[in-house]
């Protein structure tokens, strides 16, 4: 039988082929807890009441809906500072949140209705999100609907993403001698499928 070194040259060739992605996912991995609602931020106001449409005319607030690490209490949050929280809310039931190790990905196209924050941020906010996020590269800022019809931006992956930047992970951490087990790296108590799908 094979041993694992002999598949080093197609896993390098695998990565190769697979270079924008792998590009983009030296990212500070953090010890994310699964997804859902956190409590709200020391200081920040609630809008209370209905969500508006997320964009008017140039220089008003945009409303994004955020999950996993820019949620109250994770490590991107201080992007969030000096952001208005609006609500906790919920996707329509038409979503996935992926694994991804060190931070999940929302997808469209599921039957799960994904729990998070509305904040609205200014424009000089909205482009550090942006950035920290890869748009238009990595995640894409898409407006979406929530489970109240109201209309707010977020950060999408594309399906056809979420396995090509696990491979990409796993066999970047191959090719490097790095340890490549979501337990050791990320500090989940138990075994991790990247990919899979968070509990509903």
């Amino acid at each position: 039988a094979a041993s694992p070194r002999d598949d080093v040259p197609s896993a390098r060739g695998r990565v190769r082929a697979l270079g924008a992605a792998a590009r983009l996912l030296p990212r500070p991995l953090a010890r994310v807890r699964p997804p859902g609602l956190r409590r709200r931020a020391p200081g920040h106001r609630s809008g209370g009441g209905a969500m508006n449409a997320p964009k008017g005319q140039r220089g008003a607030p945009t409303r994004v809906f955020v999950y996993g690490t820019l949620l109250a209490g994770e490590p991107n949050h201080r992007l969030l500072t000096g952001a208005r929280l609006v609500a906790e809310a919920r996707t329509k039931p038409a979503f996935e949140l992926r694994d991804l190790g060190a931070f999940p990905g929302l997808v469209r196209g599921g039957e799960h209705a994904v729990a998070g924050e509305v904040y609205e941020v200014d424009e000089a906010t909205l482009a550090a999100l942006d950035r920290l996020e890869g748009h238009p590269r990595f995640y894409r800022r898409t407006r979406i609907a929530l489970e109240d019809g109201a209309a707010v931006e977020t950060y999408l992956l594309a399906p056809e993403q979420v396995e090509a930047l696990a491979f990409a992970w796993l066999a970047q951490r191959f090719v490097q001698r790095r340890a490549g087990n979501l337990a050791e790296v990320t500090g989940a108590r138990g075994e991790r499928i990247l990919g899979a799908l968070y509990p509903a």
